[in-house]
């Protein structure tokens, strides 16, 4: 086995406030489960950021591919390589991001409906 399952979500109440993300890595039989608070930000920074702690547990895993799902349209798009980057607060995380999925041989993002993400969206609130 070494396809990793990530479900990211971010929250910022407000927004920008109090950043929180959540995040869940499926990885065979294993599961991690992951719930923090990181400081203040806005949304999108959040969700880059859940994603961003999601695949570093992929790799301490072992995890060779990992496909991702969030219900982030920006940061699906951005990823995909639709949408540019054009904020100065996210570039940084995205470049992150970029970095570390550039260790894994394979990788994919999926938009998914909110409804299909309640378990991450549960922990990032």
């Amino acid at each position: 086995m070494e396809m990793a399952e990530i479900y990211f979500d971010g929250s910022s109440k407000p927004n920008p406030g109090k950043m929180k993300i959540g995040a869940v890595v499926k990885f065979g039989d294993r599961q991690v489960m992951l719930s923090k608070e990181m400081g203040e930000g806005t949304n999108n920074m959040a969700e880059y950021l859940a994603l961003l702690e999601a695949l570093k547990v992929a790799l301490e895993m072992g995890a060779k591919k990992v496909k991702i799902f969030g219900d982030s349209t920006l940061v699906v798009e951005q990823l995909s390589g639709n949408y540019r980057v054009r904020s100065s607060k996210l570039k940084p995380i995205y470049e992150e991001v970029k970095r570390l999925l550039s260790k894994f041989e394979d990788w994919s993002i999926e938009w998914i409906p909110e409804e299909y993400n309640s378990e991450a969206h549960n922990l990032s609130q």
